[in-house]
């Protein structure tokens, strides 16, 4: 098998076609690229929240609206003690507050408060921020890259 790339084309089978070649390659280098522009760093530095990103993507859930413990515990993908403590850390900020629901004062409502609002808008700024080797692009590029992007994520739906 031949390589054009520096990028590690594992598992290819011998007999491998070019076209499949240039695609792992491809693949590969997508895969260093958006590793590289991992946001967490960005993330754990503007809000002081630690390692996991369970509070910045409650802020992010939460903004589209209250949700009970147990809504938020599942939209989560986590148990309902640990959504309690995901929900302690972001009330002790001032990012959320918890009401009664409507419905029955057994359950809560958790609610963004103004501050998350604020916190939720500014993570999501910084998720969205393209990189600057993406930015930096020439327009030409970007939109061929915009354009090969969109039809592969069409074709993945």
């Amino acid at each position: 098998m031949t390589s054009q790339s520096p990028l590690p084309v594992e598992a290819l089978p011998a007999d491998a076609t070019p076209a499949a070649e240039a695609a792992a390659r491809a693949w590969a280098a997508m895969q260093v690229f958006v590793t590289a522009q991992d946001r967490r760093r960005k993330l754990r530095e503007a809000f002081d929240f630690g390692r996991g990103l369970g509070r910045v993507t409650a802020l992010l859930t939460l903004a589209d609206g209250p949700l009970t413990m147990g809504e938020l515990a599942d939209s989560q993908g986590v148990d309902p003690p640990n959504a309690t403590v995901i929900v302690d850390k972001l009330e002790s900020r001032g990012l959320v507050e918890r009401t009664p629901h409507p419905e029955g004062n057994r359950r809560k409502l958790v609610t963004l408060t103004d501050a998350g609002r604020k916190a939720a808008a500014q993570a999501r700024e910084i998720i969205a921020r393209p990189p600057a080797a993406i930015a930096e692009l020439p327009p030409d590029d970007l939109a061929a890259l915009e354009r090969i992007l969109t039809r592969l994520v069409k074709t993945a739906s």
